[in-house]
């Protein structure tokens, strides 16, 4: 008995090593996932302002705010993994053809005929991961969502654009 006495301690560091590896392992699988969702929730807020508003400068900045959840689109000291840079506003014509990618002037009465569908894609590059002695990056995939045109801030030919979106 006298020879085992520090057994105990041993097999708990072992199998507490194994323990709190596959507990952290499993808050950053499940933050990972958190993170595509969220992707996925945004890009589909984008893609529902973008179908209903008129397409300018102010709408896109309008998108971006929504997607990153924040009042300015641009600042990355509220600690946003969003940059400006990794939203995409495409309208497409209906074979699935860019008309408008990223506006910033107001679109041509030509174009507006010929969009039926908005697509908003977001990409965010690498996550870096908290898991012991494994990858330590991830790259989540982009998220897009797609929608069909609604009425793009137009309401009649005669009125081509209205304000109601802000």
């Amino acid at each position: 008995m006298k020879k085992q006495k520090g057994i105990n301690i041993v097999e708990f560091a072992i199998v507490s090593l194994l323990f709190f590896t596959l507990l952290f392992s499993i808050i950053e699988f499940s933050r990972l996932m958190f993170i595509i969702n969220t992707l996925g929730e945004a890009s589909r807020r984008g893609a529902r302002i973008a179908a209903v508003c008129p397409i300018d400068s102010s709408t896109t900045t309008q998108i971006r705010k929504a997607i990153r959840f924040s009042s300015d689109p641009k600042s990355k000291d509220d600690g946003n993994i969003l940059d400006i840079n990794d939203i995409d506003i495409i309208y497409l014509d209906s074979s699935f053809n860019p008309v408008f990618t990223n506006p910033s002037t107001s679109a041509p009465d030509a174009k507006y005929e010929s969009i039926e569908f908005v697509q908003v894609s977001i990409g965010i590059g690498e996550q870096k991961l908290a898991i012991p002695a494994s990858i330590q990056k991830v790259f989540p995939p982009s998220v897009t969502t797609t929608l069909p045109r609604e009425s793009l801030g137009r309401t009649t030919t005669t009125n081509p654009t209205t304000r109601q979106c802000f």
